[in-house]
């Protein structure tokens, strides 16, 4: 639908709470997955509800939530592809304490087999927040495209991806393909993901990531906290949402 503001009235905090409540609905409903997201205040892997003694497969998913502008005039700068208004966000190419480039790490954490996935919404209003999070519509209504779809860029420069939906997203510092990254795409690749996995023990699938994740990022590694806090420590750090999926 057509919009008279450029941004939309609701926070980045708010979509990505509801969008992670929908996300946890949505494998509760699935046969051959399970999936939760990993709670800030989480100390035990115990507290996860998992028997800690039966291997199984397992994988995380990685999401970034991103506020989109809502681009209505055609002398914007991807007007030209698009012929008409469209949602655009931003990519971080800031260098971060460790000295590496966010959206490269996501690239590099990619790139190592995970899950990973920028979420942002093609609706603006708060109306259509509660509307979508009241009836299972956030992830119908959002795109998710790939750190890949754009590839490593330099520091401090300028990229983005644009969308008019979630079948229509392009990855901008020189106009990319149309690309289709809704939801089912998505849980696609989640689902190859874990379904290539090996079954191993939640605590050994743990550890394994953290000291995957920790790498990739290049944060410290921490000797006094387990490995569900590193992942949750490490995935802050570059503004991820670790989510937990697995199958048996």
């Amino acid at each position: 639908m057509p919009y008279d503001q450029s941004e939309a009235d609701f926070n980045e905090a708010a979509y990505g709470m509801y969008l992670t409540y929908e996300l946890q609905r949505w494998f509760e409903l699935q046969d051959d997955l399970d999936g939760i997201a990993l709670p800030p205040t989480l100390q035990d892997e115990a507290d996860l509800g998992y028997d800690m003694s039966i291997p199984r497969k397992w994988g995380f998913l990685y999401l970034q939530f991103k506020m989109p502008d809502y681009l209505r005039r055609s002398n914007a700068s991807e007007w030209r592809i698009f012929g008409e208004p469209y949602f655009r966000f931003k990519v971080k190419t800031d260098v971060t304490a460790n000295g590496c480039i966010q959206r490269n790490v996501l690239c590099d954490l990619e790139a190592e087999g995970e899950t990973v996935s920028y979420a942002a919404p093609a609706f603006l209003t708060s109306d259509e927040l509660t509307d979508y999070a009241l009836n299972d519509g956030m992830y119908s209504n959002s795109a998710f495209p790939l750190p890949s779809d754009l590839g490593h860029v330099p520091a401090r420069s300028n990229h983005c991806f644009a969308y008019t939906d979630c079948r229509d997203v392009r990855a901008f510092s020189e106009p990319g393909p149309s690309v289709s990254r809704g939801f089912d795409e998505l849980t696609s690749r989640v689902r190859g993901v874990v379904g290539e996995s090996e079954p191993i023990v939640l605590h050994e699938f743990l550890s394994r990531s953290a000291v995957r994740l920790v790498e990739v990022i290049g944060a410290s590694s921490r000797s006094d906290v387990g490995p569900s806090q590193s992942i949750l420590l490490a995935s802050s750090s570059v503004g991820l949402m670790p989510i937990l999926v697995s199958t048996e």
